[in-house]
């Protein structure tokens, strides 16, 4: 078996699970599966590693497939020029409306990883958003639509009966090939990716992901909406004693390092303390990001 060229998208400046994931074997036993890895960081423009991914030709890709979907749109367009053997989509549910512009553009099935920052791999579909649960890795109890985790490998911190917010049914497939839970309609992470012009009066985005990894010291809950191209605005309940002050400078520094990486110092920033957020009333869920 020939060691492969990896290429990972995804957010990279931080412990998210997914880099760490990705980047496990590195300086361990990296020669038993990676010839060449590049890591294409997802607050950067996409556009930027067209001509890396071009040169480096990835025999994998991973990543959200947000982001493997925009890739599709340079692959489409005759931009990107790579023909990868395999795909691995995680991190957001994988529509439909993706796997089958893979199938079109790359002839190729993609699998759908499930995991979480508690236990980073927990299970595997492919070509679907059906999942098939590593039994015997953890112990996964659906209550309320909503999943106790309990690990099975973690000795030192185990996690028992752990609640995860993820939204997931078991379905009642009859499955003779494989012997482990089967899954379907898994719905965690599902914000719109954040368009904005940038300072060459172009479309670029900001991955939900990165606005959800925001830690904001004095806060108990905030919301970003989209007003304009150009502007968006940030909605905030703070705790009882938390100083306004502090927190609006906080939150200024922290949108100006995301804006600053996608090149959008251009975007106007709108700061507006309130006594609630309230949930989408189409949905009933909480939507940190609103376009």
């Amino acid at each position: 078996m020939k060691n492969k060229k990896y290429a990972f998208i995804g957010a990279v400046d931080g412990h998210y699970a997914g880099v760490s994931y990705f980047l496990s074997p590195i300086d361990k036993f990296e020669g038993l599966f990676y010839k060449d890895i590049l890591i294409i960081d997802i607050n950067y423009p996409l556009k930027s590693y067209i001509n890396k991914l071009n040169k480096f030709q990835p025999d994998i890709i991973s990543g959200y497939p947000s982001a493997l979907n925009i890739l599709l749109d340079y692959q489409e367009n005759d931009q990107l020029d790579i023909s990868p053997e395999h795909i691995i989509c995680g991190g957001e549910p994988l529509l439909t409306s993706i796997i089958n512009r893979i199938k079109n553009l790359w002839n190729l099935t993609p699998y759908n990883y499930y995991g979480t920052s508690e236990s980073i791999l927990m299970g595997v579909g492919i070509g679907n958003n059906d999942i098939y649960i590593f039994d015997d890795l953890v112990i996964i109890e659906i209550k309320d639509k909503k999943i106790l985790l309990t690990n099975l490998y973690n000795y030192t911190e185990p996690l028992i009966r752990y609640e995860i917010n993820d939204l997931i049914s078991e379905s009642n497939k009859e499955n003779h090939k494989y012997q482990f839970k089967h899954i379907n309609n898994i719905s965690g992470r599902s914000e719109d990716l954040l368009w904005l012009k940038n300072n060459q009066n172009k479309f670029d985005f900001i991955h939900p992901i990165v606005i959800v990894e925001i830690h904001l010291k004095g806060v108990k809950k905030y919301q970003l909406i989209k007003l304009t191209d150009e502007r968006i605005k940030i909605k905030v309940v703070k705790q009882k004693n938390a100083d306004k002050k502090e927190i609006k400078n906080d939150i200024k520094d922290k949108i100006a390092t995301i804006l600053n990486k996608k090149d959008m110092t251009n975007v106007k920033l709108d700061i507006k303390f309130v006594n609630e957020i309230k949930n989408d009333p189409v949905t009933g869920k909480y939507k940190l990001i609103k376009t």
